[in-house]
């Protein structure tokens, strides 16, 4: 469910409201506890850590997107998130295909943390998602589930562990 569904708004009433709090916003939110932690370990253990994300705005053309871009480079400096590669996606769908799915096929991604109940759906099979449950998604079914940067840290594990039992 996305924001325009989940309060009934319009898209002029959508882009009036970020316009207003993206800024504060995005800068101000707080990152999930010990998910910094948890990307250096990742890298320092080898792992490729990307950001695939369809955040508002970051997509566009203009001088806003360059803004929400370097916005977003800098809430992850601040939160001290170590990561590869940050790849940008528009939010909606590019040939009946959830954009993310190129990024995934693109960077050969194999396992891959989602909020967004619509983005757990439509990759599910392209790859493994851990679902990040959040109020807003706790309808949605998912086969690998974390509430914490410890319990994605035991989905990693186990699902590395299910590659090994299946082959």
């Amino acid at each position: 469910m996305d924001v325009i569904e989940l309060f009934e708004c319009s898209d002029y009433e959508y882009k009036l409201f970020w316009k207003k709090y993206l800024l504060d916003y995005s800068m101000n939110a707080k990152m999930k506890p010990y998910f910094a932690q948890l990307s250096k370990y990742l890298k320092q253990n080898n792992y490729n850590v990307f950001i695939i994300t369809s955040r508002v705005f970051t997509t566009e053309d203009s001088n806003l997107g360059t803004l929400m871009r370097k916005v977003l480079e800098l809430w992850l400096k601040k939160n001290h998130f170590e990561y590869d590669k940050i790849i940008y996606c528009k939010e909606e769908k590019v040939d009946d295909k959830n954009p993310k799915f190129k990024a995934i096929i693109d960077n050969n991604i194999s396992i891959m943390c989602e909020d967004n109940a619509n983005n757990i759906k439509d990759l599910s099979d392209s790859c493994q998602i851990i679902k990040i449950n959040e109020p807003y998604n706790e309808k949605s079914n998912n086969k690998y589930n974390a509430s914490s940067a410890y319990e994605v840290l035991n989905m990693i594990e186990k699902i590395h562990a299910d590659r090994k039992k299946e082959s």
